[in-house]
């Protein structure tokens, strides 16, 4: 709010994140929503666009890719469904590979979810979870992504390489208030730093979350745009349907789409903009009017030669607004409706008109 109103604000001017000179002029862009931002993006080639399966698919693969090359990096996604996809898949793969022992249980995520924790896997806490347990001169895990097991009635998690020592947190607090944390969506994603991000995008984000998506990685960050497409099981395509949607259209889009709420002050300036406008004046008018005229209208149309009951059916019509609007500017403009009534009734009549 004090940015909008006023010309002196003070803003963070250097940016320190960002290995390639270019990735810091874009990341100011996309915060302020221009446009040359998409093109540079897209320049460097760090986006793809493609059907929502395939695209999640592929951010997935290229951050197992950047795990195994031994660069800290996250998939962001828009919901919590996706979230919870990519962490089972992730929890297989590990299982698969090695990583992560089977046999030993831990508590890293909700069961509810279908997820059981097992050794090895990277926690994250949820932002509503409570003040932590009194852990006595235990030292709370450095890292956003600690590994963790169970052993009896307590889960020890254990942070990232060169982050200090460890911590003990009791099991069922771990079990209420921890999810599997290797993807993770774009609010919590904030103040994550990584070496490389891959982002699934949406027409519905917001610029906010792309903006947060896209600046996480040092070295790079990708984003995979999904498309829509038509869908081939209907032979009539859906009107809103468009077979040219590109990744570049939706980004322009998510740019305009602004998620940021307004402050108390701002929202009751809006509303007083808002209820003082012409355009509210204007529909307030014209639905006093129609109320008022109403009499007058029906008088009018039975004039015109057509029975009660069809009058009924005008008046009762969702059509019926924009007909008593006409009618009334075609009154402002002088013509006379008394007489023009009858004379569309009669012409109605002799078939000179439908």
């Amino acid at each position: 709010m004090l940015v909008h109103a006023r010309d002196d604000a003070p803003e963070l001017t250097d940016l320190h994140r960002f290995t390639n000179e270019w990735e810091k002029t874009t990341s100011l862009q996309l915060r302020h929503g221009r446009a040359e931002a998409i093109d540079a993006l897209i320049e460097h080639g760090r986006i793809t666009g493609g059907d929502e399966e395939a695209m999640i698919d592929a951010a997935y693969t290229e951050w197992r890719a950047d795990l195994a090359a031994g660069r800290a990096s996250i998939p962001v996604t828009e919901t919590h469904a996706t979230v919870t996809e990519l962490n089972a898949r992730a929890r297989a793969d590990r299982i698969i590979d090695g990583t992560v022992n089977p046999t030993q249980r831990t508590a890293a995520a909700r069961r509810h979810r279908g997820l059981r924790g097992r050794s090895g896997h990277h926690p994250r806490e949820r932002p509503a979870a409570p003040q932590r347990p009194n852990l006595g001169s235990a030292t709370a895990p450095a890292g956003p992504s600690p590994e963790f097991a169970r052993t009896g009635r307590s889960a020890s998690a254990r942070p990232g390489a060169g982050s200090g020592g460890g911590i003990v947190l009791p099991a069922d607090y771990v079990a209420e208030h921890w999810d599997l944390g290797y993807a993770i969506t774009a609010h919590r994603a904030r103040g994550v730093t990584t070496d490389t991000a891959h982002a699934v995008v949406t027409a519905t984000t917001t610029r906010e979350n792309f903006y947060v998506s896209m600046t996480r990685g040092a070295h790079s960050n990708h984003a995979y745009v999904t498309v829509d497409r038509e869908d081939a099981e209907h032979a009539v395509p859906h009107p809103g349907d468009n077979p040219n949607v590109t990744a570049r259209s939706i980004l322009y889009g998510v740019l305009q789409h602004i998620g940021a709420e307004l402050s108390a002050h701002e929202t009751v300036a809006a509303e007083q903009d808002r209820w003082g406008s012409i355009a509210q004046l204007a529909a307030e008018y014209d639905t006093i009017a129609q109320a008022a005229q109403h009499d007058r209208w029906a008088t009018l149309l039975a004039a015109s030669g057509i029975t009660a009951e069809q009058i009924e059916d005008v008046l009762g019509s969702d059509a019926y607004g924009a007909l008593s609007a006409e009618l009334r500017h075609a009154e402002a403009n002088h013509h006379d409706l008394d007489a023009a009534a009858p004379a569309a009734g009669r012409r109605a009549e002799s078939g000179r008109c439908r």
